[in-house]
């Protein structure tokens, strides 16, 4: 074995393939994405093409010398790397030159990340406040609005935003006009308010508005920002839940608090209810009595006084619970040995075959076809469990995939099932494969669809569309930036989940952009897609992370019936390396589904239910 020699001498100018020029634009490209998360995919785009070329134009070290790219600092994040992972020389020059590169973009968005995490922290408390805040440019120009700001923007008619730029409404257009206001704010002295009350415009609801110059700590950096709130007379809804944890108030006691400091009587609160108005006051002196005061005006004030304005109600779970949900999803949850919340999800036919799916990267319990008759008529019961950080779960800082095995052993003590079967989808092959190989005994039978593969090599990158290929390249050799990757497809998602969808699916097939034309089921995908990244980056940085690297199954202790679904033309995970996964299992059937790509699962979810349910039967 021996170490990549950073010091090695390498005539860049008599090589073809890493021409100074490619390396000083790709150079600048990390550069600029250290700055700006949106270009990582001109920098995957470009090491993508460069790795390609060098792959179908070099070779491996000869005479069996097998080269392994040192670790530094930059890859303290990463689990475990397999100590054999082959590099064309070129690939190593290649790495030679750009890692110093990364690890300082890296170093530059660590920076920035603490800004921006500083900012969001900001971000949460003005979106709690329950007054439209803004920031605006001399002109008018939108910099910044709170949640608040944007429900008015939408609903109360007083402002309007046209290109961006702020202005009055003809329904509010009572008094000075916006630009009048701007500009004599600009004229005070910064801090110094200037109100406009709109009153009960037109649109019927009583609103107030004021606007201050921020003060400049430097003149010379760009034009004057100025602060715009507006208040309106509806007030957001005190936390029940806080309301009882700070001042002991029953149920009861917390709800006529907070509908009182809606603004709403005793009387009106009674008719609402359907009580008496003796009980109510009976109530309110309870009330009075927990809180300190003797007067609703009293009540009122120490509300808003205290935080509990800012507080929003969150659910509160039993030990277990079950429900389902507005796609009609059964739902559960389960309090796990150590405290963590796991969700599941549990369709199809409750006295069928248990199978427990194992969802893909970036999925959740919601990543199914939402047609449940397949299920019904195979005669099986799908559960989904959510792993640690996806959807509702809970996370689980520095696991492994083995670390899955306890989850599902209680999980299956806590429904009964001694005997099952184990699905797992792309990336949620390992964790499938894990469990049965931890559980031989009660997994009867092991079913793996579009599958990811373990990667022994660099040349197993081959076989993955860049939107895998790099994400994995980068968990192998500098991990510390696979987060900012992650960022990218998280904000992708987050902001605009269809066109994320969309977008994916260029690079898939037919089958598989056309069982998306389903509105239902993309409905359900994206309802999947949006759970799965709630978690962030951090949870994905993880799941990549150990996709990426060595699995830790002990692939001989595996129950002997199992079985894989790949769809011909996957172009995201190609057919060769489900090939290559099956060697690794013992070679078990490998069915190829002409023109089926990666979605495979949605694109032929009825004959594939058909086909597991028979393969159980077994």
């Amino acid at each position: 074995m021996k170490n990549f020699d950073y010091d090695h001498d390498y005539d860049l100018q008599q090589s073809n393939l890493l021409k100074p020029e490619l390396i000083a634009d790709l150079i600048g490209h990390i550069h600029d994405a250290a700055a700006d998360p949106a270009n990582w995919p001109v920098v995957i785009e470009a090491v993508d093409k460069l790795l390609g070329t060098i792959r179908t134009s070099s070779r491996l070290i000869s005479d069996g010398e097998i080269h392994t790219l040192s670790h530094g600092s930059s890859n303290a994040l990463l689990p475990d790397l397999p100590a054999q992972t082959q590099w064309t020389a070129t690939e190593r020059r290649l790495w030679q030159i750009l890692t110093p590169h990364f690890v300082r973009a890296d170093a530059i968005r660590q920076q920035i990340s603490v800004l921006e995490k500083e900012r969001d922290v900001l971000d949460i408390v003005l979106d709690r406040l329950p007054m439209g805040s803004a920031l605006i440019d001399e002109c008018g120009l939108l910099v910044y609005a709170n949640r608040e700001f944007y429900e008015i923007l939408e609903f109360d008619g007083l402002l309007r935003l046209s290109d961006g730029v702020l202005a009055f409404t003809s329904q509010g257009d009572s008094g000075p006009s916006l630009t009048t206001l701007i500009e004599q704010a600009l004229k005070a002295e910064a801090g110094l308010p200037f109100f406009r009350q709109a009153g009960e415009h037109k649109t019927g609801k009583s609103t107030s508005l004021f606007i201050s110059r921020s003060p400049e700590r430097n003149p010379n950096h760009g034009p004057s920002r100025l602060l715009l709130c507006v208040a309106r007379r509806f007030r957001r809804e005190l936390s029940l839940g806080g309301l009882i944890s700070q001042y002991a108030l029953t149920p009861a006691e917390a709800r006529l608090t907070q509908q009182l400091a809606q603004g709403l009587t005793l009387d009106a609160y009674a008719v609402e209810q359907g009580i008496s108005s003796s009980t109510v006051r009976t109530q309110l002196k309870a009330v009075f009595a927990k809180i300190g005061v003797s007067r609703q005006a009293e009540l009122v004030a120490t509300l808003y006084a205290s935080p509990l304005w800012l507080n929003e109600d969150k659910p509160i779970f039993p030990h277990s619970l079950r429900a389902t949900d507005e796609h009609g999803d059964a739902t559960s949850c389960l309090e796990l040995p150590d405290g963590r919340i796991l969700y599941w999800s549990d369709n199809g036919d409750p006295r069928g075959k248990p199978v427990i799916l194992m969802h893909g990267i970036s999925g959740s319990r919601s990543s199914r076809h939402p047609d449940d008759l397949p299920l019904l008529n195979a005669g099986l019961r799908l559960l989904i469990p959510e792993r640690p950080g996806s959807g509702e779960s809970s996370p689980q800082p520095d696991r492994q995939i083995t670390d899955w095995v306890a989850d599902m052993q209680a999980l299956t003590a806590h429904l009964g099932l001694h005997k099952f079967a184990v699905l797992g989808y792309s990336a949620g092959t390992p964790y499938a494969l894990a469990v049965a190989a931890a559980m031989p005994e009660r997994v009867t039978h092991v079913a793996l669809v579009a599958p990811m593969y373990p990667m022994r090599s660099s040349t197993d990158l081959a076989n993955y569309t860049p939107a895998f290929r790099l994400p994995l390249l980068v968990a192998r050799t500098v991990p510390g930036l696979l987060g900012l990757l992650m960022r990218v497809m998280v904000r992708g998602v987050q902001k605009s989940p269809y066109v994320y969808l969309m977008r994916t699916l260029e690079s898939g097939t037919e089958s598989d952009r056309a069982v998306f034309l389903n509105p239902r089921l993309r409905q359900a995908y994206i309802k999947g897609l949006l759970a799965g990244t709630r978690g962030g980056e951090q949870e994905l940085t993880r799941e990549v992370l150990l996709l990426a690297c060595d699995w830790r199954i002990d692939f001989k202790a595996l129950p002997s019936k199992i079985r894989v679904w790949h769809g011909a033309a996957d172009k995201l995970v190609a057919p060769e390396g489900a090939q290559a996964l099956t060697r690794m299992l013992g070679n078990p059937t490998l069915h190829l589904i002409e023109q089926a790509g990666h979605y495979v699962l949605f694109s032929h979810w009825q004959e594939l239910c058909s086909a597991i349910s028979a393969f159980m039967d077994e």
